[in-house]
Protein backbone atom coordinates (compact mmCIF):
# COMPACT_ATOMS: atom_id res chain seq x y z
CA UNK A 1 0.00 0.00 0.00
CA UNK A 2 1.53 3.31 -1.08
CA UNK A 3 -0.14 6.74 -0.93
CA UNK A 4 -3.40 4.96 -0.21
CA UNK A 5 -3.21 2.87 -3.38
CA UNK A 6 -2.78 -0.90 -3.64
CA UNK A 7 0.48 -2.07 -5.22
CA UNK A 8 0.74 -5.66 -6.47
CA UNK A 9 4.28 -6.93 -7.02
CA UNK A 10 5.45 -3.37 -7.62
CA UNK A 11 2.63 -2.52 -10.04
CA UNK A 12 -0.37 -0.30 -9.22
CA UNK A 13 -3.50 -2.45 -8.93
CA UNK A 14 -5.24 -0.71 -11.84
CA UNK A 15 -2.35 -1.70 -14.13
CA UNK A 16 -2.41 -5.41 -13.29
CA UNK A 17 -3.71 -8.06 -15.66
CA UNK A 18 -6.44 -9.06 -13.21
CA UNK A 19 -7.83 -5.55 -12.79
CA UNK A 20 -7.80 -4.88 -16.53
CA UNK A 21 -9.52 -8.22 -17.16
CA UNK A 22 -12.25 -7.98 -14.54
CA UNK A 23 -12.58 -4.26 -13.73
CA UNK A 24 -11.61 -2.42 -16.90
CA UNK A 25 -12.37 1.29 -16.72
CA UNK A 26 -13.07 1.29 -12.98
CA UNK A 27 -11.17 3.34 -10.42
CA UNK A 28 -8.86 1.24 -8.22
CA UNK A 29 -8.37 3.98 -5.62
CA UNK A 30 -9.21 2.38 -2.29
CA UNK A 31 -10.32 5.62 -0.64
CA UNK A 32 -12.72 6.39 -3.47
CA UNK A 33 -14.25 2.92 -3.26
CA UNK A 34 -14.72 3.11 0.51
CA UNK A 35 -16.22 6.59 0.31
CA UNK A 36 -18.55 5.43 -2.46
CA UNK A 37 -19.76 2.77 -0.01
CA UNK A 38 -20.70 5.55 2.41
CA UNK A 39 -17.73 5.38 4.77
CA UNK A 40 -15.81 8.32 6.16
CA UNK A 41 -12.16 7.52 5.48
CA UNK A 42 -8.83 8.68 6.85
CA UNK A 43 -5.33 7.82 5.68
CA UNK A 44 -2.04 7.15 7.47
CA UNK A 45 1.01 7.69 5.27
CA UNK A 46 4.09 5.50 5.38
CA UNK A 47 6.27 8.15 7.06
CA UNK A 48 3.67 8.63 9.80
CA UNK A 49 3.40 4.88 10.41
CA UNK A 50 7.14 4.41 10.66
CA UNK A 51 7.60 7.44 12.91
CA UNK A 52 4.86 6.61 15.42
CA UNK A 53 2.94 3.34 14.92
CA UNK A 54 1.34 3.78 18.34
CA UNK A 55 -0.61 6.72 16.93
CA UNK A 56 -2.40 4.29 14.63
CA UNK A 57 -3.68 2.41 17.67
CA UNK A 58 -4.96 5.65 19.18
CA UNK A 59 -6.63 6.57 15.89
CA UNK A 60 -8.38 3.20 15.70
CA UNK A 61 -9.53 3.48 19.31
CA UNK A 62 -11.20 6.84 18.70
CA UNK A 63 -12.45 6.13 15.17
CA UNK A 64 -16.06 5.26 16.13
CA UNK A 65 -16.44 8.42 18.22
CA UNK A 66 -14.89 10.47 15.43
CA UNK A 67 -17.28 9.01 12.87
CA UNK A 68 -14.47 7.30 10.92
CA UNK A 69 -15.52 4.08 9.22
CA UNK A 70 -12.24 3.05 7.60
CA UNK A 71 -8.54 3.78 8.06
CA UNK A 72 -6.13 3.22 5.17
CA UNK A 73 -2.57 2.58 6.40
CA UNK A 74 0.37 2.60 3.98
CA UNK A 75 2.82 -0.30 4.32
CA UNK A 76 5.48 -1.59 1.95
CA UNK A 77 7.41 -4.22 3.92
CA UNK A 78 6.86 -6.91 6.49
CA UNK A 79 8.57 -4.65 9.02
CA UNK A 80 5.95 -1.97 8.35
CA UNK A 81 3.19 -4.44 9.15
CA UNK A 82 5.06 -5.73 12.19
CA UNK A 83 5.35 -2.16 13.46
CA UNK A 84 1.59 -1.92 13.82
CA UNK A 85 0.59 -2.33 17.46
CA UNK A 86 -1.20 -5.46 18.58
CA UNK A 87 -4.76 -4.22 18.27
CA UNK A 88 -6.52 -7.44 19.09
CA UNK A 89 -8.42 -7.58 22.36
CA UNK A 90 -8.75 -10.49 24.76
CA UNK A 91 -11.37 -12.10 22.55
CA UNK A 92 -8.77 -12.55 19.82
CA UNK A 93 -6.57 -14.42 22.27
CA UNK A 94 -9.55 -16.60 23.12
CA UNK A 95 -10.06 -17.41 19.45
CA UNK A 96 -6.39 -18.30 19.10
CA UNK A 97 -6.77 -20.66 22.05
CA UNK A 98 -9.43 -22.65 20.18
CA UNK A 99 -7.89 -23.30 16.77
CA UNK A 100 -9.93 -24.68 13.93
CA UNK A 101 -9.84 -28.48 13.81
CA UNK A 102 -8.68 -30.19 10.61
CA UNK A 103 -11.50 -30.47 8.09
CA UNK A 104 -13.36 -33.76 8.39
CA UNK A 105 -15.63 -33.32 5.39
CA UNK A 106 -14.91 -32.44 1.77
CA UNK A 107 -13.07 -29.25 0.88
CA UNK A 108 -14.39 -27.12 -1.96
CA UNK A 109 -12.29 -24.44 -3.66
CA UNK A 110 -14.60 -21.90 -5.27
CA UNK A 111 -12.70 -19.94 -7.91
CA UNK A 112 -14.38 -16.99 -9.58
CA UNK A 113 -11.19 -15.29 -10.71
CA UNK A 114 -10.18 -15.43 -14.37
CA UNK A 115 -6.60 -14.33 -13.71
CA UNK A 116 -3.56 -16.26 -14.90
CA UNK A 117 -2.26 -16.65 -11.35
CA UNK A 118 -5.53 -18.33 -10.32
CA UNK A 119 -5.16 -20.73 -13.25
CA UNK A 120 -1.69 -21.69 -12.04
CA UNK A 121 -2.89 -22.03 -8.44
CA UNK A 122 -5.64 -24.40 -9.53
CA UNK A 123 -3.18 -26.44 -11.58
CA UNK A 124 -0.90 -26.77 -8.56
CA UNK A 125 -3.77 -27.93 -6.34
CA UNK A 126 -4.83 -30.52 -8.89
CA UNK A 127 -1.31 -31.82 -9.44
CA UNK A 128 -0.09 -31.93 -5.84
CA UNK A 129 -3.25 -32.88 -3.93
CA UNK A 130 -5.21 -34.79 -6.55
CA UNK A 131 -8.18 -32.48 -6.19
CA UNK A 132 -10.73 -32.87 -8.99
CA UNK A 133 -11.95 -29.86 -10.95
CA UNK A 134 -15.32 -28.80 -12.31
CA UNK A 135 -15.45 -25.88 -14.74
CA UNK A 136 -18.93 -24.41 -14.98
CA UNK A 137 -19.68 -22.87 -18.41
CA UNK A 138 -20.46 -19.14 -18.23
CA UNK A 139 -23.61 -19.71 -20.30
CA UNK A 140 -25.05 -21.85 -17.49
CA UNK A 141 -24.29 -19.16 -14.94
CA UNK A 142 -25.69 -16.34 -17.08
CA UNK A 143 -29.06 -18.04 -17.46
CA UNK A 144 -29.17 -19.53 -13.97
CA UNK A 145 -32.10 -21.83 -13.23
CA UNK A 146 -33.48 -21.15 -16.73
CA UNK A 147 -30.58 -22.96 -18.35
CA UNK A 148 -31.32 -26.60 -19.27
CA UNK A 149 -28.06 -27.76 -17.66
CA UNK A 150 -28.47 -25.80 -14.40
CA UNK A 151 -30.01 -28.67 -12.43
CA UNK A 152 -27.43 -31.12 -13.75
CA UNK A 153 -24.64 -28.88 -12.47
CA UNK A 154 -26.38 -28.56 -9.11
CA UNK A 155 -26.59 -32.34 -8.84
CA UNK A 156 -23.02 -32.82 -10.02
CA UNK A 157 -21.66 -30.53 -7.30
CA UNK A 158 -23.95 -32.16 -4.72
CA UNK A 159 -22.77 -35.64 -5.67
CA UNK A 160 -19.15 -34.55 -5.26
CA UNK A 161 -19.85 -33.17 -1.78
CA UNK A 162 -21.88 -36.20 -0.71
CA UNK A 163 -19.10 -38.43 -2.02
CA UNK A 164 -16.61 -36.59 0.22
CA UNK A 165 -14.56 -35.55 -2.80
CA UNK A 166 -12.35 -32.49 -2.56
CA UNK A 167 -13.18 -30.34 -5.57
CA UNK A 168 -12.32 -27.12 -7.38
CA UNK A 169 -15.43 -25.46 -8.83
CA UNK A 170 -14.62 -22.54 -11.07
CA UNK A 171 -16.00 -20.32 -13.77
CA UNK A 172 -15.05 -21.23 -17.32
CA UNK A 173 -14.50 -18.96 -20.31
CA UNK A 174 -16.31 -18.56 -23.60
CA UNK A 175 -16.27 -16.16 -26.54
CA UNK A 176 -19.07 -14.08 -25.02
CA UNK A 177 -17.28 -13.56 -21.71
CA UNK A 178 -17.44 -9.96 -20.51
CA UNK A 179 -15.26 -9.00 -17.52
CA UNK A 180 -18.05 -6.68 -16.37
CA UNK A 181 -20.31 -9.67 -15.67
CA UNK A 182 -18.00 -11.03 -12.97
CA UNK A 183 -20.41 -10.27 -10.12
CA UNK A 184 -23.30 -11.93 -11.96
CA UNK A 185 -21.31 -15.09 -12.66
CA UNK A 186 -19.92 -15.25 -9.12
CA UNK A 187 -23.40 -14.88 -7.66
CA UNK A 188 -24.76 -17.68 -9.83
CA UNK A 189 -21.81 -19.92 -8.93
CA UNK A 190 -22.49 -19.30 -5.23
CA UNK A 191 -26.16 -20.14 -5.76
CA UNK A 192 -25.16 -23.53 -7.18
CA UNK A 193 -22.94 -24.31 -4.19
CA UNK A 194 -25.05 -22.82 -1.36
CA UNK A 195 -27.36 -25.83 -0.83
CA UNK A 196 -24.30 -27.96 -0.10
CA UNK A 197 -22.47 -25.44 2.12
CA UNK A 198 -23.31 -27.00 5.49
CA UNK A 199 -21.97 -30.38 4.38
CA UNK A 200 -18.51 -29.01 3.60
CA UNK A 201 -15.53 -29.55 5.86
CA UNK A 202 -13.78 -26.53 4.42
CA UNK A 203 -14.29 -23.80 1.84
CA UNK A 204 -11.69 -21.82 -0.09
CA UNK A 205 -13.12 -18.78 -1.88
CA UNK A 206 -10.96 -16.72 -4.22
CA UNK A 207 -11.51 -13.04 -5.05
CA UNK A 208 -13.78 -10.65 -3.19
CA UNK A 209 -16.84 -10.93 -5.43
CA UNK A 210 -16.91 -14.72 -5.18
CA UNK A 211 -16.29 -14.79 -1.44
CA UNK A 212 -18.97 -12.15 -0.81
CA UNK A 213 -21.47 -13.94 -3.04
CA UNK A 214 -20.81 -17.31 -1.38
CA UNK A 215 -21.11 -16.00 2.16
CA UNK A 216 -24.28 -14.11 1.28
CA UNK A 217 -25.84 -17.15 -0.39
CA UNK A 218 -24.96 -19.27 2.68
CA UNK A 219 -26.36 -16.57 5.02
CA UNK A 220 -22.99 -16.02 6.71
CA UNK A 221 -23.03 -12.45 8.01
CA UNK A 222 -19.45 -12.24 9.25
CA UNK A 223 -16.24 -14.17 9.80
CA UNK A 224 -13.83 -14.29 12.72
CA UNK A 225 -10.23 -14.12 11.50
CA UNK A 226 -8.13 -16.96 12.88
CA UNK A 227 -4.81 -16.49 11.12
CA UNK A 228 -3.04 -15.56 7.92
CA UNK A 229 -1.88 -18.56 5.90
CA UNK A 230 0.16 -16.43 3.54
CA UNK A 231 -0.03 -12.84 2.33
CA UNK A 232 -3.55 -12.18 1.09
CA UNK A 233 -4.83 -15.60 2.22
CA UNK A 234 -6.80 -15.64 5.48
CA UNK A 235 -8.33 -18.48 7.51
CA UNK A 236 -11.54 -17.79 9.40
CA UNK A 237 -14.61 -19.29 10.98
CA UNK A 238 -18.20 -18.16 10.86
CA UNK A 239 -19.01 -15.83 13.73
CA UNK A 240 -21.65 -18.26 14.95
CA UNK A 241 -19.12 -21.09 14.99
CA UNK A 242 -21.21 -23.30 12.71
CA UNK A 243 -20.39 -24.45 9.21
CA UNK A 244 -17.06 -25.14 7.53
CA UNK A 245 -13.76 -23.40 8.11
CA UNK A 246 -13.36 -20.75 5.44
CA UNK A 247 -10.28 -19.48 3.62
CA UNK A 248 -10.57 -16.29 1.59
CA UNK A 249 -7.96 -15.25 -0.95
CA UNK A 250 -7.62 -11.90 -2.65
CA UNK A 251 -7.81 -12.28 -6.41
CA UNK A 252 -4.29 -11.67 -7.74
CA UNK A 253 -2.55 -12.29 -4.44
CA UNK A 254 -0.65 -15.32 -3.29
CA UNK A 255 2.06 -17.53 -4.69
CA UNK A 256 1.40 -20.36 -7.10
CA UNK A 257 1.14 -22.57 -4.00
CA UNK A 258 -1.56 -20.41 -2.39
CA UNK A 259 -4.53 -22.72 -2.97
CA UNK A 260 -2.46 -25.79 -2.15
CA UNK A 261 -1.25 -24.15 1.06
CA UNK A 262 -4.81 -23.23 2.02
CA UNK A 263 -5.96 -26.78 1.29
CA UNK A 264 -3.18 -28.37 3.33
CA UNK A 265 -3.85 -25.96 6.18
CA UNK A 266 -7.52 -26.94 6.25
CA UNK A 267 -6.43 -30.57 6.37
CA UNK A 268 -4.30 -29.82 9.43
CA UNK A 269 -0.84 -29.81 7.83
CA UNK A 270 1.81 -27.75 9.59
CA UNK A 271 2.89 -25.22 6.96
CA UNK A 272 4.93 -22.07 7.06
CA UNK A 273 3.34 -18.72 6.29
CA UNK A 274 4.76 -17.57 2.94
CA UNK A 275 5.82 -13.93 2.50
Amino acid sequence: MRDGRVIVRGVPLEETETWKLENAGQDAALRAMLEAAGLRVTHVGLDALRAAPQHVAAMIATAPADGIGAIIVDAETGDDLAALPDLFDASAAAHAARPIDPAQGPILALVGSLSAISERQCAMLRAEAGVREMIVPPAVLRDGARHPEWQAWHERIGASVRGNQDTIVRIGRDDALDPAEGALLSSALATLVAPHFEKLGGLIATDGETAHAMLAAAHVGSLELVREIEAGVALGRTSGGNGPAIVTKADAFGSEHALLGAYLHLRGADITVAR
